[in-house]
């Protein structure tokens, strides 16, 4: 939705999050110029786009996801080491979930494989909270809050491997105030705080 994307910066937004690398070409042809795709990016022929669109466009900042240090290497693999590297940020989940380091000690192990890696670098820490809960219940609301703990505890956790001004980013459910809240304590250590969707900086 190019002219919604176009709303949502104009308004402020600090990037687009998009879903899929295919999703991420739209966006780069209407000229967004920061894009987070929330997800692993492996496949040689989205890499190869990422590779080029980096060495021709010095200006162009992308991010994505990485859930385990096999992700990692595969990343590494495919990437051509004449270019910038890859921003990606380590994606905390949670047992049974879909997609992420299923524990704290897990996504600690994939961040120090993206530190190490020659041709990506570790950008910040993300999640996604809203698969833990879908009302404002106890048990669901002290779930959120808890995996937003966690999500912020880790990344104060990587501060040895993060750079200045990392990200930490979360949101894109049904609780932006729980968010808010949560993560705002990693503005005190110098972290980015991103809220999807939209991606607003706080």
């Amino acid at each position: 939705a190019p002219q919604l994307w176009r709303r949502q910066l104009e308004a402020g937004a600090w990037a687009i999050t998009l879903a899929t690398p295919w999703q991420a070409q739209i966006a780069r042809r209407f000229g967004v110029a920061r894009i987070m795709v929330a997800n692993a990016v492996v496949d040689a022929v989205s890499l190869a786009w990422l590779t080029d669109e980096l060495r021709n466009d010095p200006d162009f900042e992308f991010y994505c996801w990485a859930d385990s240090p096999a992700t990692v290497e595969l990343m590494a693999s495919m990437l051509d080491e004449t270019t910038r590297p890859v921003a990606v940020l380590v994606e905390l989940g949670f047992p049974g979930g879909r997609c992420g380091a299923r524990t704290v000690e897990e996504a600690v192990e994939v961040a120090e494989a993206i530190a190490q890696s020659p041709n990506l670098t570790l950008a910040g820490v993300a999640g996604y909270e809203g698969a833990l809960g879908h009302d404002r219940s106890p048990g669901a609301l002290t779930r959120i809050t808890t995996y937003l703990d966690e999500l912020t505890g880790l990344h104060a956790r990587l501060q040895h491997l993060l750079p200045a001004g990392s990200l930490l980013t979360a949101g894109g459910s049904a609780y932006p105030d729980l968010v808010a809240e949560r993560l705002a304590e990693a503005t005190a250590r110098g972290a980015t705080v991103v809220l999807r969707s939209g991606a607003y900086i706080t």
